[in-house]
C-alpha cells in the first residue's frame, strides 16, 4: 500500500518577495533548503505575475519538470508608501512531489482557507512595518500538513468502511459487481497520468501499489444499465528503465489510455509510439487519447487539427481535459468504460475478471 501522506507530500514552504530593484527574493522558508533551490522556487513563484497588470486572486499551480515538483502559489499585495505604485508584491507558497498533486486539486478548497489566513498575517504584517518571522511560515507548513493529515484519515475511512464491510454483507457485495475491466494508463512521465486517476476516481489518498515497475492502482465502480462494473486502472510508470518490464503488465487489459501533456508537443509526438507498443501486446482493444492540462491554455503546444489526425491514424478516442479544473475527466474515462463494455459483449466476455488486478495470497 502506498498511502501518501502530508509529510511526505510537501516538500517545503517559501514565503518570496520582489524586490524592485533585483527581482524576486526569498525570504523565509521550511524546512532548510539549499539557497539556489530557494531562488528558484522564488523566482517561479512570482512567474504567474510576469507581464500582467493584476495579480491572482486564487491559488495557483505551478509545474517544474526538472525537480518532478509543482508550486502551490498565493499571490499577496499590501500597502508601502515607500515602493513604486505604492504597494508591495510577494507569494507564499508549498512545493509538493508530483506524486501528491492530485491531492491538491481535489482539496483546493479545503486548503485555500489556510492558505488566505496565512496570507491575512504576512499582509498586517507587512503593512505596519514588521518583518515576516521563521515561526510564522514553521507554523504554515505544519497547518497545511496537519490538513492533510485529517483529510487524509478521513477519506480512507470512508473507503475502508466500503472495503471492510461485515461478514453478513460480504457475499452480497461479491454479488452486486458483473464485472471487472483492468485498464492501462500510459504515457510520457508528468503528464498527468496519476492526477487524472485520482481525479476521476475521486479518491486521491488511496492506492495500491507494485513497486516492481512503479505501477500504481486504482479503482472505480461505475453502474451502466443496472449492471456494476469495476474498472481498475494500471497507471504505469513512464520511465525508459521499466521498458523490458511493462509489457508484462499490459497483459489482459480491456482498455487503453494515453496520456500527453497539451503544453509539450514532445510528449504528444510519443503518443503513436506509447500506442504501438501497447497493441503490440493487445491487439486492437479500445483506447483513449487524452490531452492533459487544458487549463493551461496560454502554454498550448499541440493543436486541435494534429490531435484529431493522429486519432484517427491510431483509431482511437480523443479527449481534451484538466485534472486541475476536472474538466471532461469523467466524460473521458466513461466513454473509454462504454466501448470497452461493448466489445466485450461483441465478443461474449461479459465477466473479464481474472486480469483486471493482481492475485493475492490467499487467491
Amino acid at each position: 500500500m502506498n498511502e501518501l501522506s502530508g509529510i511526505r507530500i510537501i516538500q517545503a514552504a517559501v514565503y518570496s518577495k520582489f524586490d524592485q530593484r533585483i527581482g524576486p527574493i526569498p525570504a523565509v522558508w521550511h524546512p532548510s533548503l539549499d539557497k539556489d533551490l530557494v531562488d528558484k522556487y522564488a523566482i517561479k513563484s512570482m512567474n504567474i505575475i510576469s507581464g500582467s497588470d493584476s495579480v491572482p486572486e486564487k491559488l495557483a499551480i505551478l509545474p517544474i519538470p526538472d525537480d518532478a515538483v509543482k508550486i502551490v502559489v498565493r499571490c499577496l499585495t499590501y500597502k508601502d508608501p515607500n515602493l513604486r505604485g505604492f504597494r508591495g508584491i510577494s507569494t507564499l507558497s508549498l512545493v509538493i512531489g508530483e506524486a501528491g498533486d492530485a491531492i491538491f486539486y481535489k482539496y483546493l478548497i479545503d486548503l485555500e482557507k489556510d492558505f488566505d489566513e496565512c496570507a491575512k498575517e504576512i499582509v498586517d504584517l507587512e503593512e505596519n512595518k514588521h518583518p515576516v518571522k521563521q515561526p510564522l511560515i514553521d507554523a504554515f507548513f505544519r497547518t497545511i500538513t496537519n490538513r492533510l493529515e485529517e483529510l487524509r484519515s478521513r477519506e480512507l475511512g470512508r473507503r475502508g468502511e466500503i472495503e471492510f464491510p461485515d461478514e453478513s454483507s460480504h457475499s452480497d457485495n461479491k454479488k452486486e459487481l458483473d464485472s471487472v475491466y483492468k485498464i492501462i494508463v500510459i504515457g510520457d512521465p508528468a503528464v498527468g497520468k496519476t492526477s487524472l486517476i485520482l481525479r476521476f476516481t475521486d479518491n486521491a489518498f488511496h492506492q495500491s501499489y507494485l513497486p516492481t515497475i512503479g505501477t500504481n492502482l486504482s479503482d472505480k465502480v461505475l453502474n451502466f444499465e443496472r449492471e456494476n462494473i469495476e474498472l481498475v486502472f494500471w497507471d504505469i510508470a513512464g520511465q525508459s528503465k521499466f521498458n523490458k518490464a511493462r509489457k508484462n503488465f499490459y497483459r489482459g487489459a480491456q482498455g487503453i489510455i494515453i496520456v500527453f501533456d497539451l503544453t509539450n508537443h514532445e510528449t504528444f509526438k510519443n503518443v503513436k509510439a506509447w500506442h504501438d507498443d501497447a497493441t503490440s501486446v493487445l491487439g486492437r482493444v479500445p483506447c483513449q487519447i487524452i490531452g492533459n492540462k487544458l487549463d493551461m491554455s496560454g502554454q498550448r503546444a499541440v493543436g486541435d487539427e494534429e490531435i484529431g489526425k493522429l486519432a484517427q491514424e491510431l483509431s482511437c478516442g480523443v479527449f481534451l481535459t484538466s485534472a486541475f479544473t476536472g474538466e471532461r475527466v469523467d466524460d473521458s474515462f466513461r466513454d473509454l468504460a462504454l466501448r470497452a463494455r461493448k466489445v466485450l459483449e461483441q465478443r461474449g466476455k461479459r465477466n473479464p475478471r481474472s486480469t483486471a488486478r493482481p492475485k493475492t495470497k490467499d487467491e
